[in-house]
């Protein structure tokens, strides 16, 4: 999160002040904003090199450890028993309040 922080400010700085300073030209607002974001695009990829491979080190470390849940590990009881020849039929919650009859009224 740090390393995304330390990145996304500087650029948003970048822009911020591209953007202020092409609002000073005679262009309108929508051309400043895109040239704003053109140039602040360029300058992040030539100076903040250092800065974007943070990021992507953070982003691959967090993608490397993937998180178990009950849920997965559910889903994958039920699918290697259907692999190894034991077919257990799992019901969704929803279809089985469907199917179950009326309650009545007393």
């Amino acid at each position: 999160m740090k390393a995304t922080l330390l990145y996304t400010l500087p650029r948003i700085g970048v822009f911020a002040v591209l953007f202020a300073v092409l609002r000073l030209t005679p262009l309108s607002v929508y051309l400043a904003a895109v040239f704003a974001a053109i140039l602040a695009l360029l300058i992040s990829y030539i100076f903040f090199g250092r800065l974007r491979m943070g990021v992507a080190d953070t982003i691959v470390k967090r993608r490397a450890a993937p998180e178990r849940d009950d849920d997965a590990d559910e889903e994958d009881s039920v699918l290697d028993a259907g692999a190894a020849g034991h077919a257990r039929t799992v019901r969704p919650a929803a279809a089985a309040r469907r199917q179950a009859p009326p309650a009545e009224d007393e």
